[in-house]
């Protein structure tokens, strides 16, 4: 690529993935930006979780002709809705990008590239449809030329090319939690279908609680309604319409055609059981466990999600977790027991994970921790900056680093996230641009958590529920709007700013951490500091030494009608 900036126009951050060290300055490129505010985001989300609904609830035929069955379209729209909010989602970001060059660009004779053909793309299943929207540059300028053909204006010229296919890692670095089916032993296989299954940190007891859920009463499922909704078709261009269409039948995993057919006789060898409990990833990408939760709400089992980590309740938006985890009978949770106003029979229950990890933080050495967020620039609609965004994020990092005093400067060490995405802006490479002497923190994050002397974080995630379980003290930093809050969770983080763990700026939060330096446990374990970190994890991250009865009589009560 031989780009130019006085010649050139760069359709956005994404353009410079692999290619940074290539053009100095590039970052500061005047980019557009289709969703810049959190008004637009709610918006947005909401209507393209509608539409990708609408089109799975319409698969039904598809799906019943490919599979020789007649399940309902509340089976097929459970089977099919991650898939379909992350390709309705992303394509419509896409396309509203695309649009927007158009209308700012459209008069200049401009010359683009656009794939010549639409390349055979290796999607098994919806990790390795994630993978490829999140990674890979190839799967992305194909998307963009999907776009360009159906928008491109008189004026500019497009030049047919081939696409490279890159092949994607074996293992997305991106947040999937992908337990396959296949591989695990018969015993386990077994011991998931008594209805208790993939909760962190029950390895141990999941077939009590297996047995327990099965010798409870059964009571009819409830869970959110979906019907067809042909109105909100009118909401988007036809040509929009057509270009998902195309872009659907592109991408459809080979599991979700003809592949099917062996994993759904697998998978109706098993027995369901009308009425029952199922404690499960209701969320899953695996094929397999997508069907057996299909099946399980076609059945009529009470099907119950749970929170396995730290967007849920907090985010403004949370479109994965709306559509295929909080639409059921009932959504286990950290603490919380609202999020926005979204669909969700919230039952707060101790975090068995979290609660292995209660109050184990001992200072045993002067580290400086700080972790970041890995920058994703595409795929669904998430509380967190839009990929023009995440530029000036990235350029907080700097100005953080640079307001230390020499004392935390000198024992600080930086963890990146997703080292090597290639969708992803560059994080521990970038830090060592401008900060050669600066070391990574490698290994097991969590093990150096429980051990620094203070950590901080730029953004809202796993690691503060883990740090503020632990009893870590945490100083955090980040921009509202950038990473904006349900009504809900605003409120209990209020309570963090009010006690200075969480700030809006980096010069705030490098200011705090230099004043405390000198003595960080004074400061942390002051009533203030510790009645605000109390206060936030009971919403957020709450645990109990005793949280194998708190599972056992939440599930009692979730059995018996009695919910928590």
């Amino acid at each position: 690529m031989d780009f130019d900036p006085a010649r050139d126009i760069a359709a956005g951050p994404w353009c410079f993935v692999d290619r940074e060290d290539d053009f100095e300055g590039w970052d500061r490129l005047p980019f557009l930006d289709a969703f810049p505010d959190s008004s637009a985001l709610v918006q947005v989300d909401a209507l393209t979780r509608r539409l990708a609904n609408q089109v799975a609830l319409s698969w039904t035929d598809r799906m019943n002709a490919v599979t020789g069955r007649n399940f309902s379209p509340t089976m097929w729209r459970c089977f099919l809705s991650l898939w379909m909010v992350m390709a309705v989602q992303a394509t419509w970001r896409c396309y509203c990008n695309i649009k927007l060059l158009v209308e700012h660009y459209g008069r200049n004779p401009l010359r683009v590239q656009v794939v010549k053909e639409t390349p055979a793309w290796d999607i098994e299943n919806v990790t390795d449809f994630v993978g490829l929207l999140s990674q890979d540059p190839s799967f992305i300028f194909w998307m963009n030329s999907l776009m360009l053909r159906r928008v491109v204006p008189k004026s500019w010229i497009t030049e047919p090319v081939n696409c490279a296919v890159e092949i994607s890692p074996d293992e997305p670095e991106i947040s999937v939690d992908t337990i396959t089916f296949k591989t695990r032993k018969p015993f386990s296989a077994f011991a998931g279908r008594l209805g208790f299954d993939h909760v962190q940190g029950t390895k141990l007891v999941r077939l009590f609680y297996g047995l327990l859920i099965n010798v409870l009463p059964r009571h009819p499922a409830s869970g959110r309604d979906f019907k067809p909704d042909d109105a909100v078709l009118k909401e988007f261009p036809n040509q929009y319409i057509s270009i998902l269409d195309e872009f659907l039948e592109a991408t459809l995993p080979s599991s979700f055609g003809p592949g099917l057919l062996p994993i759904l006789k697998q998978v109706e060898r098993l027995r369901f059981y009308p009425g029952r409990l199922t404690v499960t990833h209701a969320g899953s990408t695996d094929t397999r466990n997508q069907l057996i939760n299909a099946f399980s709400v076609e059945y009529g089992e009470r099907v119950v999600g749970f929170q396995h980590g730290g967007s849920y309740g907090v985010g403004l938006v949370e479109p994965w977790a709306v559509e295929t985890e909080y639409a059921y009978h009932a959504f286990i949770s950290w603490g919380w027991t609202k999020h926005a106003d979204f669909y969700c029979n919230s039952i707060p229950l101790p975090s068995p994970m979290l609660s292995k990890i209660r109050n184990t933080h001992v200072t045993r050495n002067d580290r400086l921790i700080f972790v970041g967020a890995g920058m994703i620039n595409y795929g669904r609609f998430d509380a967190c900056p839009s990929p023009v965004r995440w530029l000036t994020y990235r350029e907080n990092k700097q100005i953080f680093v640079n307001s230390l005093s020499l004392g935390p400067r000198e024992e600080l060490c930086y963890r990146p996230r997703h080292q090597g995405a290639k969708q992803a802006l560059q994080d521990g490479a970038y830090m060592k641009r401008y900060f050669p002497d600066l070391p990574t923190l490698d290994g097991e994050l969590h093990d150096s958590l429980v051990k620094c002397r203070l950590l901080v974080l730029d953004y809202p995630g796993t690691t503060l529920h883990i740090a503020m379980a632990a009893n870590v003290p945490t100083i955090c930093y980040w921009d509202p709007c950038d990473w904006p809050l349900c009504k809900q969770a605003n409120e209990q983080f209020d309570h963090l700013r009010k006690a200075k763990i969480l700030f809006e700026n980096p010069e705030e939060a490098a200011a705090h951490v230099n004043e405390i330096w000198h003595d960080v446990s004074s400061w942390w374990d002051t009533p203030e500091v510790q009645d605000a970190r109390q206060v936030w994890q009971k919403c957020h991250a709450l645990t109990s030494s005793i949280w194998w009865w708190s599972w056992a009589v939440g599930t009692w009560k979730l059995a018996t009608g009695r919910e928590p």
